[in-house]
């Protein structure tokens, strides 16, 4: 392989190691506008963060500036988005407990729409005797009849 080859497969490999670094911040700011992290996983970006910082400190300790400014970029972007995610995680379990104290209008964020409740749907007895919920089939119908 000649030498322009391989600087070129060394600029675009760290082209894309920038992209896929800095694609994190898309999740950071998708959870940012939801104004909820509980559908990402904090133990994956958490993971995420300490394989940039071990790059780092490999790259660092080799002296190659590409695998140093890939990792520094992903280490920054990766905490970023675990900082969110973390941050939006306490105040979901705070809304939470004023949500069942009636004081849900006052966590909400602007332009969030309203939390909605469970609804409880209760399914026809049918459906529960295929499950092989015969006793709460049954328990269903002596409801329906006293009711």
């Amino acid at each position: 392989m000649t030498t322009e080859t391989t600087q070129l497969f060394g600029a675009s490999a760290t082209l894309h190691g920038l992209g896929g670094a800095l694609s994190v911040l898309l999740q950071a700011r998708r959870m940012h506008v939801r104004g909820t992290s509980g559908d990402v996983s904090a133990r994956f970006f958490a993971v995420y963060v300490g394989g940039f910082a071990v790059w780092l400190l490999y790259g660092l300790g080799i002296g190659d500036v590409p695998v140093i400014v890939v990792h520094a970029v992903g280490l920054v972007c990766g905490t970023i988005t675990l900082t969110v995610a973390l941050r939006l995680r306490h105040p979901a379990a705070v809304a939470a407990t004023t949500r069942s104290a009636g004081g849900d209008q006052a966590q909400r964020r602007p332009g969030q729409p309203p939390a909605r409740e469970p609804e409880y749907r209760a399914r026809p007895v049918r459906d529960r005797v295929r499950r092989g919920d015969r006793a709460l089939a049954a328990r269903s119908v002596a409801e329906e009849i006293c009711v």
